[in-house]
């Protein structure tokens, strides 16, 4: 998962850059979500390394390590940006192993149970120590296989203080897992009600497209 608020945005060539990630992972391209899905005003644009996995990481829930991140076998993330004090939407999706991404799904259940209650620096570069507390939230319009939690974290990320609440949602359905996450603009609520209504939206893409 890479933090919205501090990834540097690259518009210019999008098209080009997706259609290039889609070659490799055609179903990828594909489950990537429209702008208007997300919302009125939103635009998408490719996050750097955005279809990498190799030195990426998907899954740091809780700052926890994912043995499943080793069966990952392609990956495309995309921010969605709206201009002024809007929440901020990213997905990921992920292609694994056979069996990879319902691995990944235990794990998420497990650690989203299990979330360490002290402070501990993750995998991502940069981000901890940060202290981590979920709170599930309930949508009955995602999949079945899913974790979706409000995570608050404060800490420290890239050496400044941290404090902001997010939203992550996890789905799967064959080997394909989509992950949506908010950032800390806008209000709580509007974060939770943006973040799940784009998530509601990638249930219906992995329903459609997924086998």
């Amino acid at each position: 998962m890479r933090r919205l608020h501090f990834a540097v945005i690259v518009s210019a060539g999008l098209v080009a850059a997706a259609a290039a990630s889609a070659a490799q992972s055609p179903a990828l391209g594909k489950l990537a979500l429209r702008p208007a899905q997300v919302g009125s005003g939103y635009r998408m644009s490719l996050l750097p390394n955005g279809n990498r996995v190799s030195g990426e990481v998907s899954l740091d829930l809780c700052g926890q390590r994912f043995p499943s991140e080793t069966l990952r076998t392609a990956r495309l993330q995309v921010a969605y940006r709206h201009q002024g004090n809007v929440v901020q939407v990213s997905n990921e999706l992920v292609r694994y192993r056979p069996g990879g991404a319902l691995e990944a799904m235990r794990e998420l259940r497990y650690v989203a149970v299990h979330c360490p209650r002290g402070p501990l620096t993750g995998p991502v570069r940069g981000v901890g120590p940060v202290t981590y507390r979920l709170t599930p939230l309930a949508d009955n319009r995602l999949l079945g296989q899913h974790v979706a939690v409000k995570m608050h974290m404060t800490g420290r990320v890239g050496g400044k203080p941290l404090a902001e609440t997010v939203v992550a949602v996890y789905q799967i359905r064959g080997d394909v897992l989509s992950a949506v996450y908010t950032d800390g603009h806008g209000r709580l609520a509007d974060r939770v009600r943006v973040g799940l209504h784009a998530a509601e939206q990638s249930a219906g893409k992995l329903r459609a497209l997924v086998r």
